[in-house]
């Protein structure tokens, strides 16, 4: 007889020097926004798919890249996702998205998804899903005290040149299944006091008391690095964390947390 399994893990990254780190890109003169509610139950097949993708930049035309010119910063962000069962089953997917690109404070975000799942298989019946989100951030450097509010911080500094990129997400084939994730960044912000960030959170539980869920569950986060002081390469670092199990699940939970925040 198989043992059910419970993983528990948390990780946070935290970018934060003088004269470093990301200041994010603010807004441009028209912003857009989307928002999209789905909510299905029901016994079949079922598919679903998403992808979004977000670039802005200041000083340095899209159209002109590469490369980027003095004082220049550009943003990019890649929403994905996939869902579909394989063969019948008993099916409740619950999701609420949102995107916009208008400047956002700390605890807003420019790409949030939230999803709830649960199935049943019917027979051989399973349901594959896989969840990605990506904050990319590149820009050569520039006057700090263009893009600060506080008069404490980087008033008379430069923020260096960088290059940083950040991916999480997660994937799980499950005939058995009761899951629910949380996926969000921020990159899009009046000023550089809001840390650009990006988050993702996995829990999948027992389908009922005494049910585990059944099959496979693996997330991820991995990141590059690269900072300036201001032009030179000053710091080049990189972090990758991945769990995947399988079996009888009784509880997954991973947390995933990554910011980036210009300051002393």
């Amino acid at each position: 007889m198989k043992k059910a399994l419970s993983v528990i893990i948390g990780i946070s990254v935290f970018l934060c020097g003088f004269a470093l780190a990301d200041p994010g890109v603010s807004q441009q003169t028209e912003v857009q926004g989307l928002s999209i509610q789905t909510t299905v139950i029901g016994v079949g097949n079922f598919d679903h798919e998403s992808e979004v993708v977000i670039s802005s930049a200041a000083g340095t035309s899209l159209s002109d890249m590469p490369p980027l010119r003095a004082s220049s910063v550009v943003y990019q962000s890649v929403y994905t996702e996939d869902t579909h069962s394989a063969g019948i089953g008993y099916i409740s997917y619950d999701k609420s998205f949102d995107a916009s690109t208008a400047n956002q404070l700390q605890g807003q975000y420019n790409i949030e998804s939230t999803r709830q799942i649960t199935y049943l298989g019917i027979d051989a019946g399973s349901i594959y899903s896989s969840e990605y989100l990506m904050t990319s951030g590149s820009g050569t450097s520039q006057s700090a005290a263009g893009r600060m509010i506080c008069p404490f911080v980087g008033s008379d500094d430069t923020i260096g040149a960088f290059c940083n990129t950040v991916e999480t997400g997660s994937t799980f084939t499950l005939s058995v299944a009761n899951v629910a994730t949380t996926a969000n960044n921020r990159f899009i912000t009046k000023t550089g006091d809001s840390p650009v960030e990006t988050n993702y959170h996995i829990l999948v539980t027992e389908y009922a008391p005494g049910v585990p869920s059944k099959g496979s569950v693996m997330a991820f986060i991995q990141g590059t690095i690269k900072e300036g002081s201001p032009d030179a390469l000053a710091e080049d670092s990189s972090f990758k964390d991945r769990t995947e199990i399988m079996g009888e699940i009784t509880l997954f939970d991973k947390q995933m947390h990554f910011d980036s925040a210009f300051g002393v």
